[in-house]
């Protein structure tokens, strides 16, 4: 009996050393992987996806309208392109239209602002036994300090920085015109592809952890998208009932920024509401910090809702993955954190299955 204990003990060392290691050569290979070769084929990635969101729509042009398969392609790229230049387009507009409003009202904004610091600097005054006008003195010395920082600093930074813009828009313009290309590419030979693809040894080892992966990236671009479309229709809706000017713009502006974890609509909708409430604006006060809650539920009972058990992963290990991927990758890591932890798993989960496998087979 002890043997058999002492037999079992050593396996299940062996097994813990074993997943230990995969463990160890999973996440290196992660690293390695976004690091230096997702950028590589990160265009191609787009244009195998957008192939896969247009070839319906060829493939109908083709056994209907009898049109080839180039053309019904290209037809395709210019409809999508067209479509959402239109809505883009007529987007920005709008969005430019209230800047440019916003940026023209700032002096008035300023002035508002600098009233409502003069009347905090005087009670700071009273309540600290400061003569009059200390606190005021101290505040506008500092403001001119920042803005001499943001003159000497900032703004040749930025005129130095206006070519590398240019050459990165050229960049982009020629990123767009690969992804093009190989979207028609993708499209016409997109049978033999697949035929090839599934039938190679490749497609066996990589095909579980591909599919669970294009769940967890389709669950988690629906869900994000979803919540950002409903909290932008709250959101203009509610700073439209406050009659705020550029309701369009700060209600999109506050929905995107909700979607990055460090942000979140909070960052800008409490100290608003805070604002609101000192500059004795009581029912826009209440209506922003409603705002804020109704955001807050949306997103966390839509979140779990429609990511469900589709990543598999614990609240608390999602957290810790986007910390180490913004930590390693910048922005981009808080999605490509989780990505990462659910390849890890999925490696992890499909090296137990086929022990297990392999167990059974022993056993028959």
């Amino acid at each position: 009996m002890s043997e058999m204990k002492r037999e079992e003990n050593r396996y299940n060392k062996k097994y813990l050393q074993k997943q230990l290691a995969i463990s160890v050569l999973s996440t290196a290979g992660v690293y390695i992987g976004f690091k230096y070769f997702l950028p590589l084929f990160l265009p191609f990635i787009f244009s195998y996806l957008f192939a896969k969101l247009l070839l319906p729509i060829v493939k109908l042009l083709k056994y209907k309208f009898r049109l080839p398969t180039i053309v019904g392609s290209v037809l395709s790229i210019i409809l999508c392109f067209s479509i959402l230049g239109c809505f883009f387009g007529y987007l920005g507009c709008i969005l430019t239209r209230e800047l440019k409003g916003f940026l023209s009202d700032i002096p008035l904004y300023a002035d508002a602002l600098f009233t409502s610091f003069d009347s905090i600097c005087s009670h700071c005054d009273r309540m600290f036994g400061l003569e009059n006008g200390c606190a005021s003195m101290y505040l506008q010395k500092n403001v001119s300090t920042l803005w001499g920082l943001v003159q000497n600093v900032v703004m040749p930074v930025i005129s130095e920085h206006t070519i590398n813009l240019f050459v990165g828009m050229v960049g982009m313009l020629s990123l767009l015109l690969i992804i093009v290309i190989g979207i028609i590419n993708i499209i016409i030979d997109y049978d033999d592809i697949k035929s090839r693809y599934t039938n190679s040894e490749l497609y066996k080892c990589i095909s579980p952890v591909t599919s669970k992966l294009g769940n967890v990236g389709i669950a988690y671009v629906k869900t994000q998208a979803t919540i950002m479309c409903i909290n932008s229709i709250i959101l203009v809706a509610g700073f439209y009932i406050i009659n705020n000017k550029y309701a369009l713009l700060v209600g999109i502006v506050i929905a995107i920024m909700d979607a990055f974890p460090v942000i979140g609509s909070g960052l800008f909708l409490v100290p608003m509401s805070i604002i609101k409430l000192l500059g004795g604006h009581f029912f826009d006060a209440v209506i922003v910090l409603l705002l804020y809650g109704l955001c807050e539920m949306v997103r966390s009972i839509i979140e779990p809702k429609i990511l469900g058990d589709r990543i598999g992963l614990k609240p608390i290990f999602t957290l810790i993955a986007m910390f180490v991927g913004f930590r390693v990758f910048g922005l981009l890591g808080f999605l490509m954190g989780p990505l990462g932890l659910v390849i890890i798993k999925t490696i992890l989960e499909e090296n137990r299955c086929m022990q297990k496998e392999l167990e059974e087979n022993e056993e028959a």
